[in-house]
């Protein structure tokens, strides 16, 4: 007879026991796996994608890393824009929550440039679409048409004298009036401005600080000179940017320089080589030979599987800051009202007509300061004669409705007539 509370004396067997030592191992090793899972799979998250859809620019920056090799633009290609869309919506599903258009300049494409950033927030629903540029290419009209759709316009600027520039190979002596003109628009259309720096030998002892806090950018991206082979280094590169290179004490004296500027951002060399996920024809270029060797193709294999094959230091992309508040802040839009006759009068002789007009219907422009089209231009202010006359015009139709509804009530003159 056996002891009912006993075991089983199949359990009782020394191969069935655990004792707590074994148990503990047995649960720290199923830790490791499922810690060495969860690190893979954020290893294997496209969080925030820098895609180079083109490399054609209108500059010649001596120092630039994505040179123009070629001149093919996926989107412009036959039913480029649909594959360009679903590549898109497959990084999303993987985990992408922020695109960065750049090139290259992105805005020689400005009407797919802003299609791209209107699908990438109506449908779909990126936490944050930026671009990068170099600025001489915007004009006002495109905030019009898509400003919406950008929560973050970032404009490459790397010195505030126009000789620097020049010498640099950023534009041909206007780089700096059109910058402030793009900063402008940027205040108008409530588009949050970043600014990028790269430092190198021909600005590396510039103080920047007066012009920072004046642009007040949102963020100010500081970078090293980086040298990649085959792009600005070596024998097949279309530049070389190895007389403009500096040594990381030399970046180190530049921020020292800068420390007061809260809105700082620095990257050396360590920091940027291998923590941005960068995507040239559906594919990601991994930069961790000191070279861009691409990845297979996002049509052929699938997101996670490009990834593995990418070198991206997720740890790096953390630490040098990048996951911040990439979201633009929206205000909702009040609802339309219909006008009357005196919010008519009074808008007609304080603004003018085009002006009224605008705020009467409630559809100020985002970002605009007083009242405006809706073309999102400022109307044009009635002389003092024009506003007079639309003063009287709304005051004839005030009285004229007055004196139509003392008509009709009963009892009035009509009677008299009858």
């Amino acid at each position: 007879m056996t002891d009912a509370s006993s075991p089983p004396e199949e359990l009782a067997h020394p191969r069935h026991r655990f004792d707590a030592p074994r148990k503990e191992e047995v649960l720290a090793g199923a830790l490791e796996v499922i810690d060495a899972r969860v690190q893979e799979d954020e290893h294997l998250t496209p969080t925030s994608v820098n895609w180079h859809y083109t490399r054609a620019c209108n500059y010649e920056c001596k120092f630039c890393f994505h040179t123009a090799k070629s001149s093919y633009f996926l989107p412009a290609e036959p039913g480029g824009m649909d594959e360009a869309q679903l590549c898109l919506k497959r990084l999303r599903d993987a985990g992408m929550k922020k695109i960065n258009f750049s090139g290259g300049e992105p805005f020689l494409h400005p009407k797919h440039l802003g299609e791209l950033c209107r699908f990438c927030k109506e449908t779909l629903k990126l936490e944050s679409v930026s671009i990068v540029s170099n600025g001489s290419k915007i004009q006002e009209r495109w905030f019009q048409q898509f400003g919406d759709y950008v929560d973050i316009l970032a404009i490459s600027c790397d010195s505030f004298n126009e000789e620097t520039n020049v010498k640099i190979g950023r534009g041909k002596g206007m780089h700096i009036r059109q910058l402030e003109q793009v900063r402008n628009w940027c205040n108008m259309y409530g588009v949050p401005f970043k600014l990028n720096s790269v430092i190198n030998i021909h600005n590396v002892g510039e103080d920047m600080t007066a012009a920072i806090l004046q642009l007040s950018p949102v963020r100010w991206k500081v970078f090293q000179c980086l040298l990649l082979d085959g792009e600005n280094a070596g024998p097949d590169a279309l530049r070389d940017a190895k007389e403009l290179a500096i040594t990381g004490e030399q970046f180190g004296q530049f921020l020292k320089r800068h420390e007061t500027v809260a809105c700082l951002v620095p990257e050396d060399n360590t920091r940027m080589k291998d923590s941005y996920l960068i995507s040239g024809r559906l594919r990601f270029l991994n930069c961790t030979g000191g070279a861009k060797a691409p990845s297979r193709s996002l049509r052929e294999v699938s997101v996670r599987c490009a990834l593995r094959e990418a070198g991206f230091d997720r740890k790096m992309f953390v630490e040098r800051g990048g996951v911040y508040a990439w979201s633009r802040a929206r205000v909702p839009r009040p609802p339309a009202a219909p006008p009357d006759v005196e919010d008519l009068a009074a808008a007609g002789a304080s603004q003018g007509g085009g002006g009224g007009e605008a705020a009467a219907r409630g559809r100020p422009a985002v970002g605009s300061v007083g009242p405006r089209t809706e073309t999102g231009r400022p109307p044009r202010a009635l002389g003092g004669e024009g506003a007079a006359l639309l003063t009287v015009a709304a005051c004839g139709l005030a009285l004229g409705s007055a004196a139509y509804l003392f008509w009709r009530r009963p009892g009035s003159c009509r009677a008299w007539t009858q």
